[in-house]
């Protein structure tokens, strides 16, 4: 999922520079990494905007907000041990 060209350029990237919606999002589902950069540095989610392709960057932002939102529910007190080591640990 995560195997990268020479030029660092990922399956998703070209998912998302390509518009295939449903690629990215079982690319993302099996643990794509969103943020890997090609040597460019080139994001999926760079590549999605850079080529207008309003559907994947609504998906991708979509995911990095899932994300974020359960980092940050880790971060709570109390629910640290609920998260297996996914918060900061602040």
């Amino acid at each position: 999922v995560n195997a990268a060209a020479p030029d660092g350029w990922t399956p998703l990237m070209s998912a998302s520079a390509s518009g295939r919606v449903e690629m990215a999002e079982l690319l993302l589902e099996r643990g794509a990494r969103i943020d890997a950069q090609s040597k460019r540095q080139a994001t999926a989610l760079r590549t999605a905007l850079r080529n207008r392709q309003g559907e994947v960057v609504w998906l991708l932002l979509r995911h990095k907000l899932k994300k974020f939102v359960a980092r940050v529910r880790c971060d709570l007190p109390g629910n640290a041990g609920a998260c297996n080591g996914q918060g900061t640990g602040r």
